[in-house]
């Protein structure tokens, strides 16, 4: 599991270079991922290893947890579902398990 390496994804502009270099070198953790897919259902969630993560997660979690010695699992809504499935992935949240494991959980 711990050599799943997460990308980052710089999408964004504007910005000092500095930003740009920015590095997190966080691991991923796929059991997670296909736990979290397991308690939103496949057609809600998906597990890909071939996304980065965002900047909205990676330039917060470097100064929560700047050594990335915490595993990262990004769920991403997906802006093609239709209206009712964001709130359905929002009230009740399924994933609210996840929020009684050793984890950080972040929700926005």
């Amino acid at each position: 599991m711990s050599r799943f390496m997460a990308l980052l994804i710089h999408d964004f502009g504007g910005f000092p270079e500095a930003l740009y270099r920015m590095r997190y070198p966080a691991k991923g953790d796929p059991a997670l991922a296909t736990r979290v897919v397991e308690l939103l259902g496949s057609d809600l969630a998906s597990a890909s290893l071939d996304c980065g993560l965002d900047h909205g997660t990676w330039s917060v979690l470097c100064h929560l947890r700047p050594k990335a010695d915490c595993p990262v699992v990004q769920l991403r809504i997906d802006d093609e579902a239709s209206v009712d499935q964001p709130a359905r992935a929002v009230k009740p949240w399924p994933g609210a398990p996840l929020l009684r494991l050793d984890r950080i959980v972040f929700r926005s």
